[in-house]
């Protein structure tokens, strides 16, 4: 069973990310490479804003949910063109974060989208091995919410409780 999405978890998550952003910030200050510190600088306080709205009413937990997917997006798209060989690692990242907050048909349509400039920041070129990686990846983590929105429909069209009766 799926844990349920309440606004103080994902509030308490949302927060964990600015708290991280915060520790690259400082790590990349402790490190040497200044240039590198100024966007977790600026996407933490972002993300907890996030965090504060996704506390507030239904109407901003949409629009917390697209800060931290703007957030998410920015730094993976800073990262991706530097890391070489590692870039596959930070490539999955986007479509499975645009999965998570997203509804299913909107994350698939955004990912797919979005999927020749993720390949070109982490490849240099479209490669067809890279493209289908992607496209797996896309599609296989798409399975999950897809499966819980299907044993949903299935409970709801099987349960005693919500069937009726006739007279």
């Amino acid at each position: 069973m799926p844990i349920p999405e309440t606004p103080r978890l994902l509030a308490g998550l949302y927060a964990l990310g600015t708290v991280l952003l915060l520790g690259q910030a400082l790590w990349h200050y402790l490190v040497g490479d200044y240039t590198r510190i100024l966007l977790p600088a600026l996407l933490a306080p972002l993300l907890l804003t996030a965090a504060l709205m996704r506390l507030g009413q239904q109407e901003t937990a949409r629009l917390s949910a697209y800060l931290v997917l703007i957030c998410g997006y920015l730094m993976v798209a800073t990262t991706l063109p530097g890391e070489g060989h590692l870039a596959l690692l930070w490539l999955g990242l986007p479509a499975v974060l645009t999965l998570l907050l997203l509804p299913l048909g909107p994350a698939t349509l955004l990912n797919l989208t979005l999927a020749p400039i993720w390949l070109l920041l982490a490849d240099g070129g479209l490669s067809l091995p890279l493209s289908l990686a992607y496209l797996t990846l896309v599609f296989a983590a798409g399975l999950a919410p897809w499966g819980i929105r299907h044993q949903r429909a299935l409970l709801m069209a099987t349960d005693p409780a919500t069937r009726s009766v006739p007279p």
